[in-house]
């Protein structure tokens, strides 16, 4: 009797041995980090329409360089079961893993009833886990279970974080009941997902986040504000004081507040984070817009999603961005910098400027600007380009602010777009932060107005102004500083350039023809511009920018270097002279948005449209 008494004891030992285990420890977390790899994965994956079937999706998505899929399972077990097998057959051709998102069994009495129903409520979620996760435990395709989705999301009415507190503690037993059964994946749960409860000390609320995440296997949280210059930071080193293991972003891209795929990949790229990018292909889910919008109206720039309906990548740079993403030490420079990832895509660009021509008037200052309306002096144009000083608004902000809006509110009476320029040389000599914080104040105030037509960040940097470093600085300053005012009118910036005077002999047409190696080098610069200025400019700008004082076939050659970067362009500043029709003829033939410098109206601008591009063979 003694000896079976033993050996069952020692039976029920093994057994709880080999069939449970506790919570990871930092080294056996980071074991599994070394493992799965760099983690890149997206979410849910939608078809395009209904007969796309789900391993064409999950092709696409290998293709892209996308290695893992989250998905929503059913709060029914043996549903739940059925859809990790069809999603685990579909993926395994591509060697895609899984992170199946559980949906628990659990209802309202949970969290409003008393312990007997809390506890009937528990053993449900129990017999579930066990099912499940009895099921798939030793299965090395899926990389994790993230076993509650932001908790806290449920709408409570009436006492919301003692609820939440609540639930909470149901993720705490369900991580439990998960370890029960020994599972070889990350246990783990997305707990931080909103920024209100990053303090772990500030409430009882934060208290009980902070503690049920020191009992994840790895973190997992999500951003959807990476853009938020030190807001990544700051959840990881919350993450990191609950304990110093992997991590994993399962949500995150929202392109309408700047945080893109660039700008989002960059920051998990130096906290070695893995991600799960929200959606695919843009779909019947409507993820396009943002929460609480409706696709009904069009909109611009995507929320959400990677694809358009038909394949095509809403931006390329961002497929490639993914396909060579990495995990960059300290030291490395990895990030190419807001101006560059934020930049328009050419798509964004050209819609934006799909209402047709803009035949505008350069204006000095916003008093003539105004003086202009009163005086109704716009009727031949539909835009004016107004110069702004930034001394006035150093002098009195408010007031500056003032003469803009009344300047905004007679151009929208009077059905005129209007495009500010915000900085000149004369300003350069000011501190570089000052000039950037001031572009953005402006660009906040009128992110939004449809009666901006775009922002012309510094005209002619290199008139005056001869320091080339100071230059070069001051102008990506100042594309970083206004890429995170998120505006919806394009940026530019106009090159101070001009074209070398053609000889009477010269043949500019011939002269670019095929295989002639000519461009650049007939542009002339003056004072601090140069081409690598003029070229950076361009790089950065959503649309280009020129301005011409000179003759028609002059005027040409520059817009035929514009014109190779495929986007819209802009004469910020057109001086006429005796050959008005013909600059008119070639803005047509390029499709070139002008701003006229003149005391009055020159050429047939009424009859002003575009000619079709097309290309004779």
């Amino acid at each position: 009797m003694y000896r079976l008494l033993i050996s069952l004891i020692a039976i029920v030992i093994c057994s709880t041995h080999v069939y449970s285990r506790k919570q990871w420890t930092e080294r056996q977390a980071w074991k599994w980090y070394d493992k799965v790899g760099i983690i890149k994965g997206f979410n849910q994956p939608e078809p395009p329409y209904p007969g796309i079937p789900l391993e064409q999706i999950l092709k696409k998505a290998h293709d892209m360089g996308l290695n893992s899929v989250r998905f929503w399972t059913s709060r029914d077990a043996d549903a739940t079961i059925s859809i990790i097998n069809r999603m685990k057959a579909a993926a395994k051709p591509y060697g895609m893993t899984l992170s199946p998102v559980l949906v628990v069994p659990v209802s309202q009495k949970y969290f409003t009833g008393q312990i007997a129903e809390q506890k009937e409520e528990r053993q449900k979620v129990k017999t579930f886990i066990k099912k499940v996760l009895g099921t798939f435990a030793k299965d090395e395709q899926i990389t994790l279970w993230d076993i509650y989705n932001e908790p806290g999301q449920i709408n409570f009415t009436t006492n919301k974080d003692e609820k939440c507190i609540r639930e909470l503690q149901l993720v705490s037993d369900i991580a439990d009941m998960c370890y029960e059964m020994n599972p070889v994946q990350a246990i783990t749960s997305s707990i931080y997902w909103r920024s209100d409860i990053l303090d772990e000390h500030k409430n009882e609320l934060s208290k009980k986040c902070f503690e049920v995440e020191s009992k994840m296997d790895i973190h997992n949280y999500h951003n959807y504000s990476c853009s938020r210059r030190g807001y990544n930071d700051k959840i990881m080193a919350l993450l990191e004081r609950s304990g110093h293991r992997p991590s994993v972003c399962t949500e995150c891209i929202t392109r309408v507040n700047g945080s893109g795929v660039g700008r989002t990949l960059t920051e998990f790229s130096k906290h070695h984070t893995g991600f799960y990018i929200w959606g695919l292909y843009a779909n019947d889910a409507n993820w396009e817009v943002s929460w609480g919008r409706s696709t009904y109206y069009p909109y611009e720039p995507a929320f959400h999603d990677l694809l358009y309906p038909d394949g095509e990548p809403y931006d390329w740079a961002e497929i490639e961005m993914i396909r060579q993403y990495k995990y960059t030490d300290k030291d490395e420079q990895s990030d190419p910098g807001v101006e560059k990832t934020d930049r328009w895509t050419l798509a964004r660009a050209w819609r934006w400027m799909s209402t047709g021509p803009v035949k505008g008037k350069s204006v000095n200052n916003v008093e003539d600007a105004i003086e202009g309306f009163n005086n109704n002096n716009y009727n031949e144009y539909n835009s004016i380009n107004v110069k702004l000083e930034f001394q006035e608004y150093r002098k009195d902000s408010k007031q500056f602010f003032v003469q803009i809006d009344s300047l905004l509110k007679l151009a929208h009476k009077a059905g005129i777009t209007v495009m500010p320029t915000l900085l000149s040389d004369k300003d350069a000599h000011y501190l570089t932060e000052d000039l950037a914080s001031y572009e953005k104040s402006v660009i906040d105030r009128y992110y939004q107005s449809r009666d901006i037509q775009a922002w012309d960040l510094y005209y002619h940097p290199g008139e005056k102004i001869s320091n080339k470093p100071l230059l070069t600085k001051l102008v990506k300053r100042l594309f970083q500083e206004c890429r995170y005012a998120f505006a919806n009118q394009p940026l530019t910036m106009t090159p101070y350039v001009s074209v070398k005077r053609f000889t009477k002999d010269f043949d500019y047409i011939s002269a670019l023809k095929h295989g002639r190696r000519n461009g650049w080098r007939q542009l002339h610069f003056d004072c601090g511009a140069s081409d690598t200025l003029t070229y950076q400019i361009w790089c950065m700008s959503d649309v280009l920018s020129f301005s011409s004082a000179q003759p028609a076939e002059e005027t040409g050659w520059l817009m035929s270097l514009a014109f190779r970067f495929g986007r819209p362009l802009f004469c910020t500043d057109w001086r006429p002279g005796n050959d008005t029709d013909k600059m008119l003829e070639n803005f047509s033939r390029s499709h070139v948005y002008w701003y006229q410098n003149a005391p009055q109206p020159t050429g047939d601008i009424r009859q002003f449209k575009f000619m079709p591009i097309t290309t004779k063979h």
